[in-house]
C-alpha cells in the first residue's frame, strides 16, 4: 500500500515539475516574442515616419559652405511641400529596391509651395535611376516658377531686381594644385576666375 502511494506521489511530482517547466518555457518565449514584436513594430514605424513625415540627409557637396558643410546631417520635414508615396518595394533605410517592381506614386499635398530662398532637398534630374535611388542635392531656391532669373556680371537678378547676397555667401575659392597641374592665366580668366597667386606654404 505504501509502495503504491509512493509511486503516485512520484508521478504527481513528475507532472508538477513538467508543468512548471512548461510554464517557465512559455514565459521565456512570451518575453522574447514581446521584444521581437516591439522591435519589428518600431522598425516599420520609423520607416513610415521617415518616408512620410521626415527624412535624414547628408550634405554631399561644398556648394553651400559657410552655411552647410560637407558631411553635415540634416533632418528635413517632408510635410512642408508634401511627402511622396513610395515608388517601389524597398528595404527601409537603404536605397535597395526590388528590381522590376514599380508602384504608382503621387505627392500628397503639403502645407505650402516652395518659396524664394528656401533651402530644399531634391533629386538630381539628370541621373537615369528610379527616383528613390537618385542622389539628393541640397540647394537654395533663389527663384520659383514664373520668375525670370538672370546673371549679369556675376550678379543675380530676379525679375529684373538685383538679388541681395545672403550671409555666408562664398564667391572666392583657393585652388590647391600639385606640381603636375598647370593652368594658364588666360584659361582662368576665360572662366571668370582671378589671377593665379602664389600662397606661402602652399603647393
Amino acid at each position: 500500500m505504501e509502495d503504491k502511494k509512493t509511486d503516485e506521489q512520484e508521478k504527481s511530482s513528475f507532472w508538477q515539475r513538467r508543468k512548471e517547466r512548461l510554464e517557465e518555457d512559455k514565459k521565456a518565449k512570451s518575453w522574447l516574442r514581446e521584444w521581437v514584436d516591439a522591435l519589428v513594430f518600431a522598425f516599420f514605424a520609423a520607416a513610415i515616419l521617415r518616408a512620410l513625415i521626415f527624412g535624414s540627409y547628408k550634405i554631399p557637396t561644398p556648394s553651400m559652405e559657410q552655411n552647410l558643410m560637407v558631411g553635415d546631417f540634416l533632418i528635413v520635414s517632408n510635410l512642408t511641400y508634401g511627402p511622396r508615396t513610395p515608388m517601389g518595394i524597398c528595404v527601409p533605410f537603404t536605397q535597395w529596391c526590388l528590381p522590376g517592381v514599380k508602384l504608382p506614386s503621387t505627392r500628397i499635398p503639403g502645407f505650402r509651395d516652395v518659396e524664394r530662398n528656401d533651402i530644399i532637398v531634391f533629386n538630381v534630374p539628370h541621373e537615369i535611376k528610379p527616383i528613390s535611388q537618385k542622389t539628393n542635392y541640397i540647394k537654395r531656391a533663389v527663384a520659383v516658377a514664373g520668375d525670370t532669373l538672370e546673371i549679369r556680371n556675376k550678379v543675380v537678378y530676379i525679375n529684373g531686381e538685383e538679388e541681395l547676397n545672403h550671409e555666408g555667401l562664398q564667391k572666392h575659392y583657393f585652388l590647391k594644385m600639385n606640381d603636375k597641374v598647370r593652368l594658364s592665366e588666360a584659361k582662368m580668366r576665360s572662366v571668370g576666375a582671378g589671377a593665379l597667386q602664389n600662397i606661402p606654404g602652399g603647393n
